[in-house]
């Protein structure tokens, strides 16, 4: 078939030209979900400086640096690791800052053959008419006896002290013990501890397991007018103490 030359200008002309647009067709499909995102930068850390009233609600650890004072806990006041039995001072105390100190003996006692005791002296007082004492302990002998006895004290040299703990079987010991008095003038100071001393060697007793002494102390220093500045702790002349000291003071 033959096409004339001004049917094919009109051909073209009319290929040329764009027809209106057709409707939208529907949305495809959801395409799968992207890639997550790198995790950003860690911000600074939280600061709280001042008082705070009311409740609170920690999500997470709570680091804290320096001490925490509140009236309601103990404080720290003192610590000290020794490794000889001479009288140690914990000195720079203000009795009346206080209501109660907790002293805590942890250590290992050396008592050169007989019982001795640990005790404390107010601002280093060695006057026997300020003190009252009484002390009474259950023993355990493995293999052999069991007692309970109520004394006024042993292991110190002297009534002039508050004893905390002390060895007995006339033997070295580990000690475990902790006391508390009340601080404030006004008032004499009444104190109490409890202890645990059990013997180093293994031989205690037909047991061959070592004995114990679970003790209990309770004294008064008597004089209520002194502000108790320091307190001196004394080892009633045992060869050597290998351990820790630790007072607290509470509000």
């Amino acid at each position: 078939m033959k096409w004339s030359s001004m049917a094919l200008v009109a051909l073209v002309a009319l290929a040329a030209c764009t027809g209106p647009q057709g409707p939208q067709g529907p949305q495809g499909d959801q395409g799968p979900p992207g890639m997550q995102g790198a995790t950003g930068a860690t911000g600074p850390a939280g600061t709280f400086t001042g008082a705070f009233t009311g409740d609170a609600t920690i999500n997470g650890n709570l680091t804290v640096t320096g001490g925490i004072t509140s009236d309601q806990t103990w404080v720290l006041l003192h610590s000290a690791a020794l490794t000889s039995a001479a009288d140690h001072t914990i000195s720079g105390l203000d009795g009346n800052a206080y209501t109660r100190f907790r002293i805590e003996a942890d250590g290992i006692i050396f008592v050169g053959g007989g019982d001795k005791a640990i005790g404390i002296r107010p601002n280093g007082d060695t006057t026997a008419a300020n003190y009252t004492v009484v002390m009474s302990y259950d023993q355990h002998t493995p293999g052999s006896s069991v007692s309970t006895a109520v004394t006024g004290g042993y292991g110190i040299t002297a009534a002039n002290q508050l004893p905390i703990c002390g060895a007995n079987f006339n033997t070295d010991c580990q000690l475990t013990c902790s006391g508390e008095m009340r601080t404030r003038t006004g008032n004499m100071r009444n104190f109490f501890s409890e202890g645990l001393a059990e013997t180093v060697i293994s031989n205690c007793g037909s047991g061959n397991i070592g004995c114990i002494t679970r003790q209990r102390h309770g004294g008064a220093w008597r004089n209520s007018a002194a502000n108790i500045t320091s307190l001196v702790v004394t080892f009633n002349t045992a060869t050597g103490f290998n351990g820790t000291i630790r007072l607290y003071g509470r509000k």
